[in-house]
């Protein structure tokens, strides 16, 4: 046994799957024991170290029995293990075509082919983009693709399987500690903007807080990858300015009960120690820090996702342009209008409203130096953006007077314009 101060855990050196509190270790052993507290007397003799660590190796260089690291300057314990499954040689055509049935655009197909072969063969790089696998359709081998073929490649120990609401209600996150691949297995409509959100530092966070249930707890390195899987293409809220997420086609046609036996047969029969095969060789890598593409599917849920007051913000700076009207709109003008207009809770910041406007083609007003600009008007200070007819029109008379009388009066009309027709 070795432990570790920080969490206080004891963790076994043979199957560092086993962890167990002082209590909980006395409790297994008191069969063997007569003494209270068997776990203290533990701590004379067996290897002590400041607390745990997740560091993932290749299987040619990780420690069959564990060993010691150092971690953010700490002594740790890495309790990372490989998966049992060797690369084995042999043609790999049964996976490929799953490939080519699962994902039936070549080029999105190719990035998923890049992803699977980086978190089979290179544990010591983390990927910084989740897959999220959409249909409509039930039972075309989403689930066969996470659990089946990468989760066993992976090693079952180093898989997590949260629930929906683990992922979006729960305080405890256990479920991605000491895991390199985090399967949700359904993400419903209802819970998009949260599931969104609470996802975010799991894909990309360097570090989290393990927080366990009856468990002190402990900083440890993310080394998680995420696969979400749902059948409602509304499953996650996502803004024009995400890059955590790749999102590909799925197919909405079932392959057939015999297709799909033939294929878990293949990989139950030695295949999946080919697929490991297939991703050692595979070369083409996802590098640290790359990007996901942007996908036609991920596009229409970035649209669909987007707020009523940002595509409000959106449409009007189009049609301002599109028009060539001389127009300049605030950020506060805006988010007063859309509360007044929708009625609602608006939750969109000023900043958010701002890069819609700038996205839809205003330019943002700076002071000459090139910094921040704001203009007091209403009693509030707005940050302007304008048109590019308003621009040109700053450029040739704008500047004979004081440019934030001119400010306002176009802040003035603006106003007008927006509330008279209320």
């Amino acid at each position: 046994w070795v432990y570790a101060d920080e969490p206080e855990l004891f963790v076994c050196k043979e199957d560092t799957r086993i962890v167990r509190s002082a209590a909980n270790l006395s409790n297994k052993l008191v069969k063997y024991s007569d003494t209270p507290g068997t776990a203290r007397l533990l701590l004379e003799d067996c290897e002590q170290v400041t607390t745990l660590a997740y560091v993932p190796q290749s299987a040619t260089t990780a420690k069959p029995k564990g060993g010691t690291v150092t971690v953010r300057g700490q002594r740790a314990f890495n309790v990372f293990r490989p998966g049992n499954i060797r690369p084995m040689a042999g043609d790999a055509a049964p996976w490929l075509e799953f490939l080519t049935y699962l994902f039936p655009n070549a080029s999105e197909r190719k990035q998923v082919e890049r992803w699977c072969a980086t978190l089979i063969a290179r544990p010591e790089e983390r990927m910084h983009f989740a897959l999220l696998l959409v249909s409509r359709t039930q039972g075309v081998g989403k689930g066969i693709f996470a659990s089946q073929v990468l989760a066993p490649l992976v090693g079952e120990h180093n898989v997590g399987y949260p629930s929906e609401h683990d992922v979006t209600e729960s305080q405890f996150n256990d479920w991605m500690a000491h895991k390199r691949l985090v399967v949700v297995g359904e993400i419903y409509q209802g819970s998009s903007f949260k599931a969104y959100n609470r996802l975010k530092g799991l894909i990309t966070d360097k570090d989290f807080s393990v927080n366990k249930k009856h468990q002190a707890q402990y900083r440890i390195d993310n080394w998680c990858h995420l696969i979400a899987c749902s059948n409602s293409e509304l499953s996650l809220k996502m803004d024009n300015s995400d890059r955590r997420w790749f999102y590909p086609e799925v197919t909405e046609l079932p392959w057939g009960r015999e297709k799909f036996s033939e294929f878990v047969t293949w990989l139950q029969g030695g295949g999946l120690g080919i697929v490991a095969k297939w991703a050692a060789e595979y070369g083409d890598y996802v590098q640290t820090g790359e990007r996901p593409e942007m996908t036609a599917r991920k596009q229409v849920m970035i649209e669909e996702s987007e707020a009523d007051e940002l595509r409000w913000v959106r449409e009007y700076c189009q049609q301002a342009i599109a028009e060539n009207e001389s127009v300049v709109l605030s950020t506060s003008l805006a988010l007063a209008y859309a509360r007044r207009s929708l009625g609602k809770t608006i939750y969109t910041t000023k900043r958010e409203l701002g890069l819609a406007m700038e996205q839809a083609g205003m330019v943002r007003a700076a002071a000459p130096d090139g910094g921040e600009f704001f203009v007091k008007f209403s009693n509030d200070r707005h940050r302007c953006f304008l048109s590019p007819a308003a621009a040109d029109e700053l450029k040739r008379g704008g500047l004979d007077a004081d440019p934030k009388e001119w400010f306002r009066k176009k802040l003035k009309e603006i106003k007008g314009s927006l509330f008279d027709e209320m």
